[in-house]
């Protein structure tokens, strides 16, 4: 027997290549102006060190080299991740705000949909994700149908109303037939 949740699992993992990608461009600049500017800092620091302790020949030594210099690498390191977190943060906290967009302007479609109000929004005309997009396809290839539909419902009650012909039964049967095909719903008199 197969897993229900494996089945209906999504295929797809990302809500959006395109701001994911600049989500993730940021990111990588960011990190390399990070490390260049710590490898800045920490020549430097370090430069500072050296020559403090190469000019104090005549003094005596107060700290050790390698401790001043693990110190400045340590700052350097927590510097380094308080601003990584923070931009991971932030970078959460956009990417949240997106998806929760995204899933509302999804939602509100549905809702409108499950209304049966098949029509164009003003906000049809920004290209908010994929998914909407491909929901504005789909709801114009419904209002279509409903229209098709609309227009054999006339055609057959045109047809009842008007006077009995030879033919009249047999177009009523095709304009029957025709709206039948237009309905998603499986033939259940067979």
């Amino acid at each position: 027997m197969s897993n229900p949740k494996i089945k209906y699992r999504r295929k797809k993992k990302y809500l959006s290549h395109k701001i994911q990608g600049s989500l993730l461009i940021a990111m990588v600049i960011l990190e390399l102006i990070l490390i260049s500017s710590a490898l800045v800092y920490l020549y430097f620091a370090f430069n500072e060190i050296l020559e403090q302790q190469i000019f104090s020949i005549h003094r005596t030594q107060q700290e050790n080299t390698f401790n001043l210099m693990l110190l400045e690498l340590v700052k350097t390191v927590l510097v380094l991740s308080m601003v990584n977190i923070i931009a991971l943060l932030t970078a959460h906290v956009l990417w949240s705000k997106y998806v929760k967009f995204v899933i509302n302007a999804f939602r509100n479609e549905l809702n409108l949909i499950a209304k049966f109000m098949l029509y164009k929004t003003n906000n049809k005309d920004q290209k908010l994700h994929e998914v909407i997009e491909k929901l504005d396809k789909w709801e114009e290839l419904e209002i279509s149908r409903c229209k098709k539909l609309l227009v054999l419902i006339r055609n057959l009650k045109a047809q009842v109303d008007a006077p009995e012909t030879k033919d009249s039964k047999k177009q009523i049967l095709q304009l029957s037939k025709s709206i039948e095909q237009l309905l998603p719903i499986e033939n259940t008199s067979q």
